[in-house]
This record gives structure tokens, sequence and C-alpha cells, in this order.
């Protein structure tokens, strides 16, 4: 679901120009908390569910929390994108 979200944003912005425009920004921030949150998650299966049976000291807790933020801020940045008019195509002009 979130691939297929930036595919279609990306398709929304028409070129690379479209980077520089604050919906672009946006663009580009939302694939990296979407990075984030796999590796996050690769670590969390790796690192804290092996170690469940030892005292782990809170980290368990420490990257849930960490994951949950960095959704939250994905879940804002999508609705800030929802929002977000995309990029103008530059007008053409008919040549006679």
């Amino acid at each position: 679901m979130g691939i297929s979200g930036v595919v279609l944003a990306v398709n929304r912005l028409g070129s690379w120009s479209g980077l520089g425009t604050a919906y672009g920004v946006e663009l580009i921030l939302k694939a990296v908390l979407l990075a984030a949150l796999g590796t996050l998650g690769y670590l969390q299966r790796r690192r804290v569910v092996g170690q469940l049976g030892e005292p782990t000291r809170g980290l368990f807790a420490r990257l849930a929390a960490i994951e949950i933020l960095a959704m939250a801020a994905a879940f804002g940045l999508g609705n800030a994108l929802a929002r977000s008019a995309p990029p103008r195509a530059p007008s053409r002009t008919p040549t006679r």
C-alpha cells in the first residue's frame, strides 16, 4: 500500500523539477519515512523478537515507540499530500 501511494504521487508529480515544490518535498519525506519504517520493522524482527525471552531493558518499548512516531509522521505527511495540489505541468502554447 505504501509503495502504490509513492508510485501514484510520482505519477502526479510529473517531472523531476516537481521535486522542488512543496508537494515534491512532502513526497520525498514520505518516501524516506516509508523506508525508515521498513528498516525499523526489520530491526525489530531481527533484534528484539529474538531476544524476547531475555531481559531487553526496554529495547522493545524504545523501538516500538520510535516506530509509532515514524508511522504517525508518515500518516501526517500522507494527509498533507492528499490535501496538497500536485505541481502543475508547464503550459504548452499551441503553435500554428
